[in-house]
């Protein structure tokens, strides 16, 4: 990673005081002997992730060991894989490394695998209460769903908190069963939504640690609310030394998007098949808002291909449908992708 790549600005999590409070009282239930699950979800880029981090640093305060997993996109060989890392690779592991060459880790033996797993998790919590933090669940497999149902019912009567952090709108049927049957027995939903105006401001103030003038708070309200986007923006801007900072006064220099938000989409996209990039950069060029025949036509595909490519971009958020018309969730997103195409070809496309 290059220097201009790493974060050397960051916030304070700002205007999630309701769903601080929740995970803070189930934490302190945890601590006293009981079990409980959370179940977070809302849209990329919501601050999913910076909620479960900071519940990490509640729980270490309360004395309660942590354990945290993201399941990565795609990665169906090694389907439990975000539960392993939680367990296994934290520094230090709630489990010794040891015991992962016990378990029964073969797709045949996976009744014994959660039989293994329960037995681990018992024994461990029964010393210390535990935090188990699985983020991104939505790209696990059918056996992560599993594990996610039966793991927190089995272990009912011991001191775990789990909490399962998931894209909303991503989410398979499967993984929807299993968070249906958590709330069952008590589990708790937390919805992201987008920050609000002035949680907004509040972020860019620790962010460039100055008061921001009109254009700069004109600025950081086109990002919708999402605190990924503003910090990227507000990041790039600095770097770019596209904010100048005077007595305590934030003034913008120049209102373009900075690279690293460009690279940023350019990064998302790449994980996207590439009819769902091509799309997309075409649909930049279109307007605000657009048909679905406009983009058949200027892709010059049959209408039935572009249908996966379409619910790729939607369930990425990216593009919203209304009903009638696409349109990109905001301008910034928009403009951030129209950027990743050539300068020849986003000027060729535009006429």
């Amino acid at each position: 990673m290059t220097e201009k790549r790493r974060e050397r600005h960051s916030y304070r999590l700002r205007g999630r005081e309701a769903e601080l409070e929740l995970i803070r009282e189930r934490l302190v239930a945890t601590s006293e002997g009981r079990s409980g699950v959370l179940i977070v979800g809302g849209m990329a880029g919501l601050g999913k992730t910076s909620l479960l981090r900071e519940a990490m640093t509640i729980a270490d305060e309360l004395g309660i060991r942590c354990g945290y997993g993201r399941q990565a996109a795609g990665d169906q060989n090694a389907p439990l894989a975000a539960l392993f890392e939680a367990l296994f690779d934290g520094a230090p592991a709630l489990v010794d490394r040891e015991a992962l060459r016990r378990l029964h880790l073969t797709p045949a033996d996976r009744y014994w695998l959660l039989e293994d797993l329960e037995d681990l998790l018992e024994q461990t919590a029964i010393e210390t209460p535990l935090l188990l933090c699985i983020d991104d669940l939505q790209w696990g497999s059918a056996a992560c769903f599993a594990a996610a149902r039966v793991l927190p019912q089995r272990l009912r009567t011991v001191p775990i908190l789990w909490v399962f952090a998931s894209r909303a709108n991503d989410a398979p049927d499967d993984l929807r069963a299993a968070f249906i049957s958590l709330e069952e027995i008590g589990a708790r939903r937390i919805s992201i939504g987008p920050l609000n105006a002035s949680a907004v401001i509040e972020i860019v103030r620790d962010v460039v640690e100055a008061e921001p003038d009109a254009d700069l708070t004109e600025l950081a309200q086109r990002v919708h609310g999402s605190p990924f986007l503003l910090v990227e923006l507000l990041n790039g801007l600095l770097e770019e030394a596209l904010i100048k900072v005077e007595d305590g006064r934030a003034t913008l220099v120049e209102g373009r998007l900075p690279m690293r938000v460009r690279d940023t989409m350019r990064e998302r996209l790449s994980r996207m098949t590439p009819l769902a990039r091509e799309a997309a950069g075409i649909a930049s060029v279109l307007g605000n808002r657009f048909g679905f025949e406009s983009l058949v036509t200027m892709l010059d595909v049959p209408p039935v291909r572009l249908l996966g490519p379409l619910d790729e971009l939607i369930r990425a958020d990216l593009l919203i449908d209304d009903g009638e018309h696409l349109s990109f969730r905001h301008d910034l997103i928009r403009e951030s992708v129209r950027q990743t195409l050539p300068a020849t070809v986003r000027k060729t496309l535009q006429r």
